[in-house]
Order: C-alpha cells, then sequence, then structure tokens
C-alpha cells in the first residue's frame, strides 16, 4: 500500500526499474481500479505480458511476468524484502534471475520519517480511536456495581466481551476497517488477573474496584494505525492499586525526561526497570520462571 496506494487484498506484484520507473502487472479484473488510483509509472495488463510470453515459447506465472519485468531494462540484480516469500524466492531464483535480499529495514528507508500528510494522517486515526475511549468511560460511568461487586450495565452482567463490541462498534462509525492482533480480534479489554497478562484480550464479567486495561490498535480507512492504552477502575482502587498508579507514573515522568536527541533507548528501558525494581515492583521472572504480578 505504500509504495503503490492499492489496499490489495491479494499478494500483489510491484517492481521497480533501475532507471526509478515503477511497474505493476494486474488481471484485467482490477485494471480499472488500478490505473485510476495506483501511484506507478505503468500499470501491465497480465493479458498483455501472457501473449508476450507465449509468442515466445513461454509459461505464463508470476516467475515469468517478473522474468519479463526485468527484461525490458538491463538488471544487474533484483532486491527483494527479507519478509519477501520463501517459495516465490526459490521459483525466481530457478527461473534464472538475480535476486538479493535487502539488507535495508525497512525495506522502504523513506518510511522512518513520516511527511506531514503521514502525521495528520495518524492524527486523524487516533482521533477516531478516541472516540472508541470516550464510549468505553460513558458504558463504565453508567454501569451498577452488584452486591458481588460484578458491574452491571443496563440490567445485565458487564463483560469484556460486550464492552469489546461497544467499543467496536464506536470504532466502526469512525472509520475503523479492522482491529486485529495477530489472529485475534482487538482491542484487549481486560480487567483484574487478566489486567496482569499483556496481549490477554480479556474475558467473563468485569468487576469493580478492580483495574480494567483497554488496549485499542485499529487500522481506520485512511490504512494508518491508532494506538492507545489506558486503565481504569469502577469504584474504590485498593491501596495496592493506588500504589501501582503513583509507582507507574513516577516511571513515566522519569522516562520522560531522559529522552533526548541522541539517547540510547535501551539505556532509557533500563532506567525506568531499576526504578521499578526499588520500588517494589519487580519485572521479569522468579525463580520458578513464572512472571512477576
Amino acid at each position: 500500500y505504500y509504495a503503490t496506494n492499492i489496499p490489495a487484498s491479494d499478494p500483489a506484484l510491484w517492481y521497480q526499474a533501475p532507471s526509478g520507473k515503477t511497474h505493476i502487472p494486474t488481471s484485467g479484473r482490477d485494471l480499472a481500479e488500478y490505473k485510476a488510483h495506483a501511484k506507478a509509472d505503468a500499470i501491465h495488463d497480465w493479458e498483455t505480458i501472457k501473449y508476450e510470453l507465449l509468442q515466445a515459447g513461454k509459461t505464463f506465472s508470476t516467475a515469468s511476468m517478473v522474468a519479463w519485468l526485468a527484461a525490458q531494462e538491463e538488471v544487474d540484480v533484483i532486491e527483494v524484502p527479507n519478509t519477501f516469500p520463501a517459495g516465490m524466492f526459490t521459483k525466481l531464483k530457478d527461473a534464472g534471475l538475480p535476486l538479493r535480499i535487502s539488507t535495508a529495514h525497512p525495506f522502504f528507508p523513506e518510511r522512518v520519517k513520516k511527511t506531514l500528510l503521514e502525521v495528520e494522517k495518524m492524527a486523524v486515526a487516533q482521533r477516531a480511536n478516541e472516540q472508541g475511549y470516550h464510549h468505553a468511560c460513558t458504558i463504565l460511568r453508567e454501569s451498577d456495581i452488584a452486591s458481588d461487586t460484578s458491574l452491571i450495565w443496563r440490567g445485565k452482567p458487564l463483560t469484556s466481551e460486550i464492552l469489546r463490541a461497544e467499543i467496536n462498534k464506536k470504532l466502526t462509525d469512525h472509520g475503523m476497517i479492522r482491529h486485529m492482533l495477530g489472529t485475534s480480534i482487538g482491542p484487549v479489554v481486560a480487567g483484574g488477573a487478566h489486567a496482569g497478562m499483556p496481549h490477554e484480550r480479556g474475558h467473563g464479567i468485569l468487576k469493580a474496584h478492580e483495574l480494567i486495561i483497554i488496549d485499542s490498535y485499529p487500522t481506520v480507512d485512511n490504512f494508518y494505525n491508532a494506538d492507545c492504552t489506558r486503565t481504569f477502575c469502577k469504584g474504590q482502587p485498593t491501596p495496592w492499586a493506588k500504589n501501582v498508579y503513583e509507582t507507574t507514573l513516577a516511571a513515566q515522568l522519569l522516562g520522560l525526561s531522559l529522552i533526548k536527541a541522541g539517547a540510547n533507548g535501551h539505556d532509557i528501558q533500563k532506567a525506568v526497570e531499576s526504578f521499578f525494581n526499588a520500588n517494589g515492583h519487580p519485572s521479569g521472572k522468579d525463580n520458578d520462571g513464572n512472571p512477576y504480578g
């Protein structure tokens, strides 16, 4: 998408020639869309390439399309990203193409520095994300506390699943198109013990007086991501929860004070970890190999 401006749903081929000219071969099904919206110097119809290959007595495949593109100019080496599919890499090498895995990370180094337009797109994504949080806050405020400390919303127990669905409804209203973490659907809505397990999605009834973590990281329809994590407590936080909050706030302020141009991120990380360790919240694992918490 970054290279082409096209949100292809299937694996697609993009090629930049030594001259700098960019090419996208595509099927007739997608030809009109690509010609209208793709960021490329040349859009090639598969049928045209297929005809050229058959005329030369060759078969039509992705590998032969790459060979056809490379044959249009003198090519000493073809760089591919280090995430390139192994099966396709083997086929292209077997076809005699001079492939080399790029050492650049990311493959488009210019992505590291965001343009003003990209910064605005990320801001739009985060503003959309905030709407989900506003909705979650409203639901938690409206919830009642049952005698067993369960949260009750609109007459029913409030679960992680319900709150997650409500957040996603609001995000969809504001242009969110997907909310994935690996194979699990987000956001994370984890209460109690679940809140102490990083990336645990959370499930079951949410309780009062316990910490509830919401971690929301949607992709909106401009294809840029938002990300925000916040911790909530409905009711009265325990002394332990108050201490955790105060320690975390102090650790955050410490980390922020150390951030400056040229600072080593690893050093800042170790300083924050040391602060937690010194204040009764050790990081890492205990003698049995279990995470502290």
